[in-house]
């Protein structure tokens, strides 16, 4: 033998073309038994076990962002049904679908402070029917309605102050029970029968009240 691999240094047969100890292309280089090995030009000279290092590593963060893309997913989706979001999704079901009972349970009664039960399903209704009738109006039969959050946030403290203490002024409402106070602004998209159509920035406010979330019906005032 009378040539050696420009890679590994082992001996190499005459006629043979690639290294049988590692797979290194030959050189067209001769070389003496012990010496430096010959860097190839345009060949990857890289020991094997040194790949499977970076192939590991390659494959493990590829694996990590995965998981951070599954987490960021599983948190929207299980944020969208819960909190003040899922309050929301919830109400806008029972609003689509005229589900009076279900809006009146979800509405604080801070506007409606000592109405009788009957008067408060009979105003939540009215206003539902009428704006069900508006989007039927321009969207004929058959008609869908879908929603977006466009933006939404929660009252500064000098805002949510000041929010309480109006409460308390013109509704004579322990406010003692409100912990936050959240402005959500909905894109709201109907279809039908004629067609599409949008309704953009509708303003909605959730109070959270013992824990839990209630759509409020009442003046805010336009700085909020």
């Amino acid at each position: 033998m009378s040539k050696f691999c420009g890679n590994c240094g082992k001996p190499m047969d005459d006629d043979a073309l690639v290294c049988g100890n590692c797979g290194t292309p030959y050189s067209g280089e001769t070389e003496v038994k012990g010496s430096k090995p010959v860097k190839i030009s345009g060949v990857n000279t890289m020991a094997p076990e040194k790949k499977k290092k970076i192939k590991l590593i390659v494959k493990l963060s590829a694996l990590g962002v995965a998981i951070i893309i599954v987490a960021v997913i599983a948190i929207n989706i299980i944020s969208s049904f819960t909190g003040y979001k899922g309050a929301v999704n919830t109400a806008f079901n029972a609003f689509k679908n005229y589900d009076i009972n279900t809006l009146v349970s979800m509405t604080s009664d801070i506007a409606y402070n000592g109405m009788d039960s009957n008067k408060i399903e009979e105003s939540i209704s009215k206003d539902v029917s009428a704006t069900l009738d508006s989007y039927e109006s321009v969207a004929g039969h058959d008609m869908s309605i879908s929603y977006d959050i466009t933006d939404s946030y929660k009252l500064s403290d000098r805002k949510y102050q000041e929010f309480l203490k109006y409460v308390e002024q013109s509704y004579n409402y322990d406010s003692s029970d409100i912990s936050e106070v959240v402005k959500v602004e909905l894109d709201i998209k109907t279809k039908g029968s004629l067609g599409e159509s949008n309704y953009p920035v509708n303003d909605l406010y959730m109070i959270k009240e013992r824990g839990n979330w209630y759509i409020y019906k009442g003046y805010v005032g336009n700085y909020y």
